[in-house]
């Protein structure tokens, strides 16, 4: 079968903030800052959907769907710097974060030259997630050696609501992330690193809504609404070094996370479903290396490297997901500074073929390019931006499994050119509108 979908939509989003900063005379490092962000994204989006059989068993299938998207994000935070002495500060704060998601969707299946609504595929889900964190810091450094410990206390409160099953799911938990890091410096041109944090990774709207999309018909995903946060513990070892316009960063981490988050695969009569779990805990060591060096006054090249160890272990409905394996991706980046306030960048990036839970990930290799152009001394600036030159940015997934086998191709953010211009009023600065941060 042929599957031809035309979409429209508007997408309506805004940001605004508000700040304000006291300064004490008789400390110009002491400092007392209050911020308030808000920002709203919307979705008003209409699809129709055409199912053309070519051979076999298959019917022609005609849909349509509307959605209706809201999400509105809120943050409160005030921040308190007070310095002992030119080698003590004390740092604290307190942030409130509030998350405020509602998406209407509605599927409709043409049933004898009528439209008729599919009570399986529409549903309204409302996601209301609040956290409240404080945290404080102390740092110490002298001329050579330096320690920052630091505590962060956090409650967050989550609950979901699945208006049309008349479902809903409230979790609230409490959690404390110590962290530790101390650096020492050999010389002018060597220093080293390191540190110990404790982190947290929560679930997003999507990995919660239990609702699938029809977007395709042979593959859907759907969210779980029992995902419980991830949490990471983290000790990295890491060191600078400097010759000149060359610098190159070595850090050796290790990591241990819990309830790792991961999706997980099933076929029912030829239906691919994927969903989330909570699966185990992983441990990867890794090697991060950074280099950067300017060749000329235009010309600047950054090279990223990171190779990776992993485990894994977890069993779910008596399935056994153990695996391990390696992995590295790099990133190469060049930038020019031309005459005439003119900047271009090229960017590539490649990751190697990956071991999953279920299957493998292929490697792939794609390049970004942009240039921007300034006037008025900075205030306006035009930008031109392709992602994906090739077209290579391909993802291709093998499971091959006991019960099924699947191949999956898919080009992920198709090719892409934007041209943006941004002017900056008052004292406000031109903004560098990329174009690639699309939701």
């Amino acid at each position: 079968s042929d599957r031809n979908e035309v979409t429209e939509a508007t997408n309506p989003k805004y940001q605004y903030d508000l700040s304000y900063k006291k300064s004490f005379a008789n400390n110009k490092d002491r400092s007392l800052t209050a911020s308030f962000v808000g920002s709203y994204f919307g979705k008003d989006q209409s699809s129709e959907y055409k199912n053309i059989a070519i051979f076999g068993d298959f019917k022609d299938l005609l849909q349509r769907t509307t959605n209706d998207y809201s999400q509105a994000n809120y943050s409160f935070q005030t921040d308190y710097v007070h310095p002992f002495s030119k080698i003590s500060e004390l740092e604290s704060g307190v942030k409130y974060e509030i998350n405020d998601i509602s998406n209407d969707y509605e599927l409709l299946d043409q049933s004898n030259n009528a439209w008729v609504s599919n009570p399986d595929f529409t549903n309204v889900f409302h996601y209301d997630q609040r956290v409240l964190a404080a945290y404080t810091t102390y740092a110490y450094e002298l001329q050579k050696f330096g320690l920052k410990v630091g505590l962060r206390v956090e409650n967050t409160n989550l609950s979901t609501f699945l208006q049309t099953t008349n479902v809903d799911n409230n979790i609230n938990y409490n959690n404390v992330f110590p962290s530790v890091h101390s650096s020492y410096k050999i010389s002018d041109e060597l220093s080293l690193q390191m540190g110990y944090s404790k982190r947290i990774h929560r679930p997003r709207m999507w990995d919660l809504n239990p609702f699938t999309s029809i977007s395709d018909n042979l593959n859907r995903r759907t969210g779980n609404p029992e995902l419980q946060p991830e949490f990471t513990d983290v000790v990295e070892l890491s060191a600078i070094q400097i010759w000149g316009a060359a610098t190159l960063s070595a850090s050796l981490y290790h990591s241990k996370t819990k309830d790792v988050v991961t999706r997980v695969i099933s076929v029912q009569d030829s239906l691919t479903i994927t969903k989330p779990y909570n699966l185990g805990t992983s441990n990867n060591t890794g090697l991060e290396l950074n280099a950067s060096v300017d060749p000329l006054k235009w010309w600047s090249i950054a090279l990223d490297g990171n190779w990776v160890s992993f485990s894994r272990t977890g069993t779910l409905e008596s399935n056994d997901f153990d695996f391990s394996n390696t992995s590295w991706s790099s990133q190469l980046t060049n930038k020019f500074k031309f005459p005439f306030d003119i900047e271009a960048e090229i960017r590539v990036d490649y990751q190697s073929k990956v071991e999953g839970v279920q299957g493998i990930s292929d490697d792939r290799i794609y390049a970004d390019f942009g240039v921007k152009k300034k006037f008025m001394k900075g205030r306006a600036v035009v930008n031109f931006s392709v992602r994906d030159v090739f077209k290579s940015r391909k993802y291709i997934n093998i499971s091959d499994q006991d019960t099924f086998y699947r191949y999956n191709e898919r080009l992920r953010g198709a090719q892409q050119a934007v041209l943006g211009f941004s002017y900056g009023f008052g004292k406000g600065d031109a903004m560098e509108f990329s174009g690639h941060k699309m939701f």
